[in-house]
């Protein structure tokens, strides 16, 4: 029987949130800032609970993002995992995920970040993950739309549950 460890990324993994860097690295400062005067009301109805975090997310998402090639976006996230990621990895966690690993234990990234970002950082240290899918056209192009619902909250647990055998 194999041993599972599972992580979460944004605040266990990571000192910070990866989603913020992550804009702040993919577009210029004005498209930034323009973005989170634009978003702002949207962000906030998320504050006051009517909107989900799911909703949010993909509208940022959305704003940022909508109609850019899954080539174009692939490499801003490749990128984005070399260039960033490693900056505000805490050495802790790192040293965790390396122990189980070398105990022979399966490490699962679970977490609400976008997979594109978070998988070449996972693939360089043979992590799986799970985590939330963008959408893409026939054309490869971003249709503005999560193909799945953000990995967030229960939604992490109805993962675990559907994708890894937890009776093992």
């Amino acid at each position: 029987m194999k041993k599972l460890a599972l992580f979460d990324f944004d605040g266990t993994i990571s000192k910070q949130d990866s989603l913020l860097l992550f804009l702040r690295f993919s577009v210029s400062k004005s498209q930034f800032f323009l973005g989170a005067i634009i978003l702002s009301p949207t962000i906030a109805f998320y504050f006051l609970g009517i909107l989900s975090n799911h909703k949010v997310k993909e509208s940022i998402f959305r704003y940022f993002f909508k109609s850019i090639s899954l080539n174009s976006f692939q490499k801003i996230c490749s990128n984005y995992a070399e260039q960033r990621l490693p900056t505000i990895i805490r050495k802790k966690a790192l040293e965790k995920i390396l122990w189980h690993q070398a105990q022979g234990h399966q490490v699962v990234v679970v977490s609400a970040s976008i997979e594109n970002y978070l998988e070449p950082w996972c693939d360089s240290l043979n992590i799986d993950l799970l985590g939330t899918h963008l959408e893409f056209s026939e054309e490869q192009l971003f249709t503005g739309s999560f193909r799945s619902p953000n990995c967030y909250g229960l939604e992490k647990v109805n993962r675990i549950k559907a994708q890894l055998k937890l009776s093992n």
